[in-house]
């Protein structure tokens, strides 16, 4: 490289539509933005409730074990139930919230798009068909 020229550099071919295209991606979340909201508030709750487990884990085993309190080890091992409790129970509440028992309008019935097997599979499948 010479220090005195500057590089002359270009962007690729094509990237010019490029935020245009992530803005039409953006656009079609637009109606879910609040589900989507409540959902990313979820997750965090779970990190940052999962995030305690090591340190709960950390005072058990380096100050109510040796040191014989008994009474910090049933609260501490509490908190470290009520973490994984709470942690399962964000992530049920988020894996509803993005369920949407709904079909949607284009969705056919599963048996429609079932096709029948091939014969040969449906005589391995079902070797006796009338007995």
């Amino acid at each position: 490289m010479h220090p005195d020229h500057a590089p002359a550099w270009t962007p690729p071919a094509g990237t010019e539509e490029q935020p245009r295209q992530v803005r039409r991606i953006l656009r079609l979340f637009r109606p879910y933005r609040g589900r989507l909201a409540v959902v990313g508030l979820l997750v965090g709750a779970a990190s940052l409730v999962s995030v305690a487990t090591p340190f709960l884990l950390k005072a058990i085993l380096d100050v109510a074990i040796p040191e014989g309190r008994t009474g910090l080890l049933s609260l501490l091992a509490l908190g470290m139930i009520l973490s994984a409790v709470l942690t399962s129970v964000f992530g049920v509440l988020a894996d509803a919230d993005l369920d949407d028992r709904r079909p949607a309008r284009h969705a056919r019935p599963a048996h429609r798009r079932l096709r029948p097997a091939p014969a040969h599979v449906a005589r391995l499948l079902h070797p006796h068909p009338h007995r």
